[in-house]
């Protein structure tokens, strides 16, 4: 920032007048010495600004992460709950489909005992497209919900792939950061 630029700039500018840069005959040491002092108060000054900023960012960073978790949290409870509902559809479909084959056995033996009598054979003839109907119903709106909660877990897996992505990208920039405060750390050590 702009800040940590300023500092860096003005220890640069005092490092490049160094005595031994110029003609060191022309300097005392008392002039040296205050130098060099006034080069460390820059320095501890430079490092006292980072590691504020990066109690700062550790601080942001805290806070990303719990969100993350939380969401993470959240989107894995509803894929477990949309999965949970569709093991669900999936056994009542299979009771379903089970209840055909009932109602097709059914009506094979309606079928095999009508054919003397031509109102018994219309009445057979309408309760078979009823039941046609309603088995042409079921079918659609199995398939309806099945496709929607299939929709819904590849959406779920997406969301939970990205959140895990952009916590793994935290964690990088994390690792970035505590490396360059251990740099500041050795640096502040070395100018002591």
């Amino acid at each position: 920032n702009r800040g940590t630029m300023n500092g860096t700039s003005k220890l640069g500018n005092l490092m490049s007048a160094h005595p031994k840069g110029g003609d060191s005959t022309k300097w005392t040491v008392q002039e040296e010495n205050d130098w060099l002092r006034s080069v460390l108060r820059l320095a501890e000054a430079h490092i006292k600004h980072e590691k504020e900023e990066l109690r700062s960012l550790q601080a942001i960073y805290d806070r990303a992460q719990g969100d993350s978790d939380q969401r993470v949290l959240a989107l894995e409870a509803r894929m477990r709950a949309t999965e949970k509902q569709k093991a669900e559809v999936e056994t009542r479909l299979h009771r379903e489909r089970e209840q055909i084959r009932v109602l097709e056995a059914k009506l094979q033996e309606m079928r095999n005992q009508t054919g003397r009598s031509q109102d018994l054979v219309q009445r057979a003839f309408v309760e078979e497209q009823q039941f046609l109907d309603e088995v042409n119903r079921l079918k659609a709106s199995f398939a309806e919900r099945r496709a929607h909660l299939d929709a819904e877990l590849s959406r779920l897996r997406v969301a939970v792939a990205e959140e895990r992505a952009g916590r793994e990208a935290a964690v990088q920039r994390e690792n970035a950061v505590l490396a360059r405060y251990r740099a500041l750390e050795g640096t502040a050590a070395v100018a002591r």
